[in-house]
């Protein structure tokens, strides 16, 4: 990555969160849905416009690389 990671950095999720499988605590956002985030009103904003069981496409930034 050049430079410095702009995203959102995730915080606590409960062990009973979905999420939890693949995600972790210090992982950072980057795309959803194919769309840059940028800070937490990115992210704010993308997710008020989706459905409890829709899919997400994330792009996460971990350790000094990145995964969909």
């Amino acid at each position: 990555m050049l430079g410095r990671v702009k995203g959102v950095v995730l915080g606590y999720l409960s062990e009973d969160n979905p999420s939890a499988v693949i995600l972790m605590q210090g992982d950072v956002i980057l795309e959803v849905k194919r769309k840059w985030i940028f800070g937490i009103k990115c992210d704010l904003e993308i997710a008020s416009r989706m459905a409890k069981d829709d899919n997400v496409f994330l792009l996460v930034y971990r350790n000094g690389s990145s995964f969909f």
